[in-house]
């Protein structure tokens, strides 16, 4: 995903993500049901501490910012404290990214990430080329091997759930296909997750790692 300007990067998901694949498969189909935007409950069950604490995040944020809008509409994270989250509020890292290629194919799954970046706000930043080249640098292998398991975790997730949705509502029976999903994970359980639609390369030509 272009990363070479700032704005809101739950809103530019989409258009960047187009217009780099459309470089090199052509019509790309977008397919968001079985994927959801975000990631987490309508209604999980926090602790008091931790839902006072998701009230401390709403008044940080202006009234505009798409996650402030989520949370004030009950939106939460699953309340689940995970190990790399610690880690990256010391290195000052509220959202990693990952840009996740897949091969379906009734003979198996093949995941790979394509791209990962890292990012000092959540869903709107500011200066995200910049971010993303500075935590670079500072993110350990340790870290990015953690981010990268619950990355290709969730990735999977939504990819059953697209398949499972497009048997059950077109009747189509899987096949080999190849898409881009992007997971988002943030620093903290009490918050949901943004993640834009999945694309599947349903027309061809496909990308070179569909094959």
């Amino acid at each position: 995903m272009s990363l070479t300007k700032s704005g809101s990067l739950f809103a530019s998901a989409k258009e960047d993500i187009m217009k780099k694949l459309s470089l090199v498969c052509g019509t790309i189909v977008s397919i968001a049901i079985g994927t959801s935007l975000v990631w987490g409950q309508s209604k999980p069950y926090l602790s008091p501490q931790q839902e006072a604490h998701a009230q401390m995040v709403i008044r940080s944020l202006n009234k505009s910012h798409p996650m402030r809008d989520s949370l004030e509409k009950g939106n939460r994270g699953d309340g689940v404290r995970r190990p790399y989250m610690e880690q990256m509020k010391k290195l000052g890292i509220k959202q990693a990214s990952h840009t996740i290629n897949f091969v379906w194919d009734p003979k198996g799954i093949k995941i790979f990430i394509d791209q990962r970046n890292y990012f000092s706000q959540y869903v709107v930043v500011d200066n995200p080329q910049t971010d993303s080249e500075r935590f670079s640098r500072l993110v350990s292998s340790h870290l990015k091997g953690q981010l990268d398991k619950e990355a290709v975790t969730r990735a999977r997730a939504s990819m059953l759930g697209i398949f499972e949705n497009r048997q059950r509502i077109y009747g189509l029976r899987p096949s080999k296909t190849c898409g881009t999903i992007q997971i988002n994970l943030m620093d903290d359980e009490t918050l949901p997750s943004f993640n834009p639609p999945a694309y599947l390369y349903e027309q061809d030509p496909k990308p070179a790692w569909c094959n």
